[in-house]
C-alpha cells in the first residue's frame, strides 16, 4: 500500500508478517477468479483521436447513441450471461443478477430510463446516495431517485419508502436483500408465482454504492461504464466473485464499455498487485508487470482461461468418449471397465463444458486459437460437441452408465437425473416424435427409422427402449394407425407395464418366489410410502410369507429385498 505522501506501509511498519492474497483465496476456493471482457462501442471507436477527456465525455460517453449501444450489448448477452447451467438442453433464465456501475448520478438516471424503454421485461432498479457528488441538476436527480423508489415499491408491493424515516436506507436495504436472496426474498418461486408476486431483481444501476462492502453470491456480473484502477477496481470487480455452484458460476464476470485497452491494462496491473498482496515499497509500485506475471494470472485461475485453451484441453477427452459411446453418444458401454471410464471422463467433461458455456461459449461456434505464449496462431478451433442436443445425449448416457455402476463407484448426478426425467416426459418435442413415427408407419424404410432414433438419442436407455419397441411393433405390423400424443403415451404405458411385469417375474424366478403373488404385491405398492402405512401391501406380503413359510430372519430379508426391488423399478 502507498500513500499520497510517497510513504509506504513498509516505511511505517517494516516487513510484513503474513500475506493472504487473492491468489490464495481463489486457490482455497473461498472466492472465484474473473472472466473479464471488453466491448468497444462503435461511436467510441470512431471518435476523433484528438478529442480531450472532457470532449470525449460530452460528445461520446453522455450521448444517446453510445448509451443505447451499451444497453443493447448487455441485452444481447443477457440470457447467456445470467442463465443457469445446461441440463438436458435447457437453461433456466435469470438465475443470476447484475450490477451496472455508471460514471455518475446523471448517467445512472439516463441508463435507468433507457433500460425501462429498451427492455421493459427486465427488472431494473437504480440507487445513489446523497453523499455522492451531485453535479448539476441536483433537484432533478433527487426527483428521479424518488420516482425510481416509487416504481420499485409499486412493482414489488413493498412499503412506501418515501414515507419512511430513512427512505434511502430502507430502499437500499430491500435491494440488497433481493440481490442476496435473503429473507423474505429467499423463496424458490415458479414462473407463475414470480408473475403474480415478483421477488427477483435482475439488475441494479449504481454510481458508487454497492461497489464495496456488499457480498451476494447470486450477483455474477458487473458492467462498467466508468474508469477505475487499483484497489477500487478490484473491490468493485469482487462484487461478482462470491462462490456458489461452480457449474452455474465458474467465474465472476466483468465487462467494460469505455477505453478497453486502458481498462485491460488497469485490470492486469491491479490483479498482479493484489496477487502479490500489494506493494511493499514505493519502488514496488513503480515496477511494470512482466510477461510471466501476466501469464500467471491465467495459470493461477485468477483470470478465466482463453476459450481456445479450454477447447484444446477438452478435445482428447471428448474423442475418447465418442470412441466408447459413438459419435452421437447413443451407445451405452457394456463392460464395467469402460462404464467406469466413461462415467469419470463424462462427468469431468460435463462439468467443464457447463463452465465453458457459462463463460459465453455457443455450441458449434469457432474461436481464435493461441499458442503457449498467448499469440494468435491464425487458426480457429471449435468444441467437438456441436449443439445442445448432442450435449444432452452425453448427459443421458452419463446417467445410464452411472446407474449400472456399483454403489461405491456411482457419481452424484442429482441435477441431471431430475432434468432427464423432465426431458423424457415434457421437454422432448412430442409433436415431432409423433410426426416421425407416423412417417415410419407410412413407409418403413431404414432412413425413416433412423430419423426417429436420432430424435430420441437424448433420452435415457429405458425411455429409448420403449420407443424402439414401438418401432419394432410398426415393422411387425402391430401399429398401423397413426399416433397422436395421447395414443403414443398409451402405447408407451402398455409397453412399460409389460416390461415391469417381465422384470418382476424374472426377479421372482431368480429368488424362487411365486411370480403371480409378487405381481399382485406390486399392484399395491406406493412409492415413498412405508410398509406400515400401506395396509394393502402389508396384507399381500403377509400372505406371501405364510405361503413361503419364511422364518423370522428370512421375513426381514424378504421384505427389505422386495421393497428395494419395487423402488428400483421404472
Amino acid at each position: 500500500m502507498t500513500t499520497s505522501r510517497a510513504i509506504s506501509t513498509y516505511d511505517v511498519f517494516g516487513k510484513r508478517l503474513h500475506r493472504y492474497t487473492i491468489k490464495d483465496a481463489i486457490g482455497d476456493g473461498n472466492v472465484l477468479g474473473f472472466d473479464v471482457t471488453y466491448s468497444t462501442v462503435d461511436i467510441e471507436a470512431n471518435a476523433n483521436e484528438s478529442l480531450s477527456e472532457d470532449e470525449l465525455e460530452r460528445e461520446v460517453y453522455t450521448s444517446l447513441p453510445y448509451r443505447q449501444e451499451v444497453v443493447q450489448d448487455i441485452l444481447d448477452q443477457w440470457t447467456d450471461d445470467h442463465s443457469g447451467p445446461i441440463e438436458m438442453g435447457v437453461r433456466q433464465p435469470n438465475q443470476f443478477h447484475g450490477i451496472f456501475a455508471a460514471s455518475g448520478k446523471q448517467a445512472v438516471v439516463a441508463y435507468y430510463n433507457l433500460f425501462r424503454q429498451m427492455a421493459p421485461e427486465l427488472r431494473v432498479a437504480m440507487t445513489y446516495s446523497r453523499d455522492e457528488d451531485n453535479g448539476v441538476g441536483s433537484s432533478d436527480l433527487q426527483a428521479a431517485l424518488k420516482q425510481a423508489m416509487t416504481d420499485y415499491a409499486s412493482f414489488y408491493g413493498t412499503q412506501d419508502f418515501l414515507s419512511s424515516n430513512n427512505p434511502e436506507r430502507d430502499y437500499l436495504n430491500d435491494i440488497t436483500k433481493r440481490l442476496a436472496h435473503k429473507k423474505p426474498y429467499n423463496q424458490h418461486l415458479t414462473a407463475a408465482e414470480e408473475a403474480t408476486t415478483p421477488q427477483r431483481l435482475d439488475l441494479v444501476i449504481v454510481s458508487d454504492q454497492l461497489l464495496t462492502g456488499f457480498d451476494a453470491k447470486y450477483v455474477n456480473e458487473i458492467y462498467f461504464d466508468k474508469l477505475l484502477k487499483e484497489g477500487m477496481l478490484i473491490q468493485a470487480m469482487s462484487r461478482t466473485n462470491r462462490t456458489i455452484d461452480k457449474n452455474a458460476k465458474p467465474h465472476g464476470k466483468v465487462r467494460f464499455f469505455r477505453k478497453g485497452e486502458l481498462m485491460e491494462e488497469n485490470v492486469r496491473n491491479a490483479l498482479i498487485i493484489y496477487t502479490k498482496g500489494g506493494n511493499d515499497t514505493i519502488e514496488d509500485a513503480k515496477k511494470q508487470p512482466d510477461e510471466s506475471e501476466q501469464q500467471d494470472l491465467f495459470d493461477d485461475n485468477i483470470l478465466a482461461p482463453k476459450m481456445a485453451t479450454q477447447i484444446n484441453d477438452l478435445q482428447p477427452k471428448i474423442e475418447r468418449l465418442k470412441a466408447i459411446a459413438g459419435d452421437d453418444f447413443s451407445q451405452t458401454p457394456r463392460s464395467e471397465k469402460e462404464q467406469l471410464e466413461f462415467a469419470v471422463t463424462a462427468a469431468e467433461v460435463n462439468q467443464k463444458v457447463q463452465r465453458f458455456v457459462q463463460q459465453g461459449y455457443a455450441f458449434g461456434s469457432e474461436v481464435e486459437d493461441f499458442d503457449e505464449k498467448g499469440k494468435s496462431t491464425g487458426k480457429k478451433v471449435s468444441l467437438d460437441i456441436c449443439d445442445k442436443d448432442q450435449f444432452s445425449a452425453l448427459q443421458a448416457r452419463l446417467n445410464d452408465v452411472n446407474e449400472l455402476l456399483p454403489e461405491d463407484k456411482k457419481i452424484d448426478l442429482t441435477n441431471i437425473k431430475v432434468a432427464i426425467d423432465l426431458y423424457n416426459h415434457e421437454i422432448i418435442d412430442y409433436d415431432k416424435l409423433v410426426e416421425l413415427l407416423n412417417t415410419y408407419i407410412d413407409d418403413t424404410v431404414p432412413a425413416n427409422r433412423d430419423a426417429v432414433e436420432d430424435h430420441i438419442t437424448p433420452m435415457d436407455d429405458d425411455n429409448r427402449s420403449e420407443i424402439e419397441d414401438i418401432l419394432d411393433g410398426i415393422e411387425n405390423g402391430d401399429y398401423t394407425e397413426h399416433f397422436d400424443t395421447e395414443t403414443l403415451q398409451h402405447a408407451r404405458r402398455t409397453i412399460r407395464t409389460e416390461k415391469k411385469e417381465l422384470k418382476i417375474r424374472r426377479w421372482s424366478a431368480n429368488n424362487n418366489y411365486n411370480g403371480n403373488a409378487i405381481v399382485e404385491a406390486y399392484d399395491c405398492y406406493l412409492p415413498g410410502v412405508s410398509l406400515n402405512d400401506n395396509p394393502k401391501l402389508k396384507d399381500q406380503i403377509d400372505k406371501i410369507e405364510a405361503a413361503e413359510n419364511l422364518g423370522f430372519f428370512e421375513t426381514a430379508d424378504f421384505e427389505d429385498g422386495l421393497l428395494a426391488f419395487f423402488a428400483a423399478l421404472k
